[in-house]
């Protein structure tokens, strides 16, 4: 029995489009097999763009789920089957829309959380290696959504916090205003949405070099972003600004039970990533010629990242707040979880501090043996491969591999339970971050490889800068690098983050580089 079903979200229960669905389903006309074709032939080519091989042995590739499973995290089989199968779980719940927490496999009419869009983690996690997989057109539905709700994004910023520009809230779903609020969770306070979804915008520019994209979606959503701060953020009496109202999601300090704080790092990071973009945005389309120096005077007046008394990255920057491990999320390592943020890896104390951090949150991880919120620790394990800990990011990738995957390869918010879909996109993209890092004019190679994976290939990474990684192949004597980019320019190739060489690359002529 072939059943052809159509389900569309509504915007307006007074008005039904039932008729209207029921005859675009006549379209899909056939068999199942005729069916199918038209979508294999979709799925097949996104999925093909990007594959790792770690030299598994054959007869562990020939192995079930179930026994992958139970040979652990570590098995480079196991590494390569979830690699794909994370892949395949998101391209499949990509459409119209980015993926939901439980994606296109709710099964319930009250899945937890409301299977909706939990902007302050999930659908940034399950998004973050589309980028990276050369699939760039995925983003769009993320970039869809969020247009379609800039009108509520200004309620929110107008009527919560009376100030211009827009406010992204820590849910939504049917609609974007910003109405999750307890005294618990006040969610309300978190001001890094907006901020956050400017960063993906601009690096979709960064990979796919799309002027027309950076001009007429991304710099607009960019400025409104910006607009905000530019109204909410008042000086303290030593000239930087206070962040007030505040939150770290989704924790408390240890020495209060308010969530509700000042001066959380994640969103002083995010505010400074938006004002380094929007900044670079406007000088590369050569505008906001009167805006650049206004948010140059703000760059100088936020606070400095601060470390607490036993020298790590302190989770609010305020003083008389104490920093609190015992938590899922690691939020205040945010300027570490994709693009590195130049105020760390420019100051050798913030690196050690950050590196701190990471040990405490995974000390309490440890204790009960990997805890919650899988997507917590994929953060943890972004900010550790971005410091280049080598160890501690291969042994966050091996937990994932063994705590949070059922036997048919869908993957679970706690180990063995509550079906998402958010380490099937951070899976992936951590695997990639250990085989290379960019920033435009700079490729790192290898800067997070484990010593267990000795021989292997990675084929079709993205790269900043318009760069595509066509083939990376390492091996104990050799690792070789083949790369193609859409424009001419010169990029520095680093090795395990120890400079080697520029290479000046022609548009279209793919060029082998060899260490």
């Amino acid at each position: 029995v072939l059943i052809v079903a159509r389900i569309e979200p509504s915007d307006n229960m007074e008005e039904s489009r039932v008729l209207e669905m029921s005859n675009a389903l006549k379209s899909y006309d056939g068999t199942y097999d005729e069916l199918l074709a038209v979508h294999k032939k979709i799925h097949k080519e996104l999925f093909e763009r990007v594959s790792i091989d770690l030299d598994a042995s054959e007869e562990d590739r020939m192995k079930s789920s179930e026994e992958l499973l139970k040979l652990g995290g570590s098995n480079p089989a196991l590494v390569e089957k979830l690699f794909d199968a994370a892949r395949y779980n998101v391209i499949s719940a990509t459409g119209i829309n980015p993926p939901n927490l439980q994606g296109i496999w709710g099964a319930t009419m009250t899945p937890p959380w409301s299977g909706d869009y939990t902007t302050n983690g999930n659908l940034l996690v399950v998004v973050s290696h589309y980028l990276q997989a050369n699939t760039p057109e995925l983003m769009l539905p993320l970039f869809d959504r969020l247009e379609a709700y800039m009108e509520d994004f200004k309620v929110n910023a107008r009527e919560l916090f009376n100030c211009q520009g827009i406010h992204v809230p820590s849910r939504f779903s049917s609609h974007g205003l910003n109405n999750h609020f307890d005294a618990t969770w006040p969610m309300t306070f978190w001001l890094a949405g907006a901020a956050w979804y400017s960063l993906f915008y601009y690096d979709y520019y960064m990979y796919t070099l799309d002027k027309d994209f950076l001009r007429e979606r991304a710099l607009p959503f960019m400025e409104q972003a910006a607009l905000f701060y530019e109204d909410f953020l008042k000086e303290g009496n030593d000239g930087k600004y206070i962040f007030n109202p505040s939150y770290s999601p989704e924790n408390n300090p240890a020495n209060s039970s308010s969530q509700a704080c000042v001066n959380a790092t994640m969103d002083v990071m995010a505010a400074n990533g938006l004002l380094r973009s929007v900044i670079e945005a406007s000088q590369i389309l050569g505008v906001n010629q009167d805006k650049i120096p206004v948010w140059k005077a703000m760059q100088e007046k936020m606070p400095s990242y601060m470390l607490n008394e036993n020298g790590e990255i302190r989770e609010w920057m305020w003083k008389d707040l104490q920093d609190n491990h015992k938590h899922r999320h690691a939020s205040h390592l945010f300027g570490l979880y994709d693009f590195h943020d130049p105020l760390i890896m420019g100051n050798q104390d913030l690196i050690e501090g950050c590196k701190r951090a990471i040990n405490r949150r995974m000390e309490i991880r440890r204790q009960d043996n990997g805890g919650i919120m899988a997507f917590g620790m994929v953060q943890l394990a972004f900010a550790a491969c971005a410091l280049g800990e080598t160890e501690m990011a291969y042994d966050m990738l091996v937990w994932l591999g063994n705590s949070y995957w059922n036997n048919n390869l869908v993957s679970t918010h706690d180990p063995k339970k509550t079906f998402n879909l958010d380490i099937c996109g951070g899976y992936p993209s951590l695997v990639m971050k250990m085989m290379v890092y960019s920033e435009p004019g700079v490729i790192s190679l290898l800067p997070c490889k484990p010593v267990q994976w000795k021989n292997g290939t990675i084929k079709g990474i993205a790269l900043r800068g318009g760069i595509l990684l066509q083939e990376l192949v390492w091996h104990e004597k050799e690792v070789k690098a083949t790369l193609l980019s859409k424009i001419n320019q010169t990029v520095k190739i680093q090795l395990q983050g120890i400079d080697k060489q520029e290479i000046a690359l022609k548009a279209g002529e793919p060029v082998t580089v060899v260490f």
